[in-house]
């Protein structure tokens, strides 16, 4: 419980040294492998766990961890659970100072970043999108106006059949009435006045 508890104060990442095989010298734990693959930054956890009967955690020197030597330490931790806090970026060293612990690989190195490390998001990662697949809406293109003149309206048919030829008066039919009765009123008037000469002669 306390272990939890000192960790969600921190809000950082929580990484176990080894893993599920926790802080050990046997099995040649490659603790050099393990710290590589992880991107450490301030606010992180670090928690060793182990059998404090056998080990120990001391955090030493660039120069001390090279030849494994736990004099002078920066800190020693003895419980068993301990839990180291990044304040600041940096490099940080921790061995095990039981004799020939450090000599077979139980030492670590631990890399901090002064800046966040990118996220990468791989393909495996996102979420397939549901079946069946939601269509995006498309809207319906606008009519588009043409630009040439419209055709003029077509005339409309006549309501009556145009008039017939008989339906039609001639143009030449009254000069001819009137020709007619002229040539009758020369003929009455010619025969008039050949009476009357006809008359006096005999």
């Amino acid at each position: 419980m306390a272990f939890t508890a000192a960790v969600e104060a921190n809000g950082g990442e929580v990484y176990l040294v080894g893993e599920g095989r926790g802080w050990t010298s046997i099995g040649h734990i490659d603790y050099k492998t393990w710290a590589a693959t992880k991107h450490f930054q301030v606010g992180d956890s670090i928690v060793f766990r182990y059998a404090k009967k056998f080990h120990n955690v001391v955090r030493v020197s660039y120069e001390n961890y090279k030849s494994c030597n736990a004099t002078n330490p920066y800190a020693t931790y003895t419980s068993g659970n301990d839990i180291f806090t990044i304040r600041s970026p940096g490099n940080y060293f921790f061995i095990c100072s039981c004799p020939g612990h450090c000599e077979s690989g139980q030492k670590v190195d631990i890399r901090v970043l002064s800046t966040p490390a990118p996220h990468v998001v791989t393909l495996a990662a996102m979420e397939p999108l549901p079946f069946p697949y939601l269509q995006p809406h498309i809207p319906s293109p606008a009519p588009v106006k043409s630009l040439s003149n419209p055709a003029p309206p077509a005339p409309a048919a006549p309501k009556t059949a145009p008039s017939t030829p008989e339906d039609i008066p001639d143009a030449d039919a009254a000069p001819q009435e009137a020709d007619k009765s002229h040539a009758k009123q020369l003929e009455t008037t010619s025969w008039a006045t050949l009476t009357i000469i006809l008359f006096y002669v005999i």
